[in-house]
């Protein structure tokens, strides 16, 4: 009887155990898509005015998105590397972009610490021609989970995006 219930407690406390994992996977899944969300979000931004204060204002505005969703010293090297400077190709080439799918798959991970390889596909509009197109994009992404139970993303790297990427040819 003993060992009966000794296995049923085995049992109840592995699908708990493995019941937090996932959402823990789930709730890191979750920042990991806002981030790649935000990094690749292209709206039209025609109506800012190109005064660089507003210009300024509005790279601001995304900037303050992300800053709670990656660690202080990943925050300062996106921005010196101009990492979300993929809307500056609205104002280049007349385009939007959207995420249109991403998927995550792990490759390593501990209690603290997700990496995942990713594909994420793109889906690019020329506004005024109105041509689409899509671009899938490999990258590799570490999140780790904070004291107060939050993840940030502390490592991320995508295939670049280039210019002729987001060009149409007529």
């Amino acid at each position: 009887m003993k060992k009966v219930l000794l296995l049923i407690l085995v049992v109840v406390l592995s699908i708990g155990i493995i019941g937090c994992s996932m959402s823990e996977e789930q709730k890191a899944i979750a920042i990991a898509k806002q981030y790649k969300n935000l990094e690749y979000t292209v709206k039209d931004i025609r109506d800012i005015s190109m005064d660089l204060e507003d210009l300024n204002k509005y790279f601001d505005s995304i900037y303050k998105q992300v800053k709670p969703l990656v660690l202080d010293e990943s925050y300062e090297d996106l921005i010196r590397s101009g990492y979300f400077d993929k809307h500056r190709y609205n104002l280049i080439h007349n385009v939007t972009i959207s995420v249109k799918k991403i998927d995550f798959e792990i490759y390593d991970s501990n209690e603290t610490e997700l990496r995942y390889k990713y594909n994420i596909t793109l889906e690019i509009k020329q506004i005024d021609e109105g041509l689409t197109k899509e671009i899938t994009k490999k990258g590799e992404m570490t999140l780790k989970k904070q004291d107060n139970g939050s993840w940030k993303v502390t490592r991320d790297w995508t295939d670049f995006l280039s210019n002729d990427e987001v060009q149409f040819n007529n």
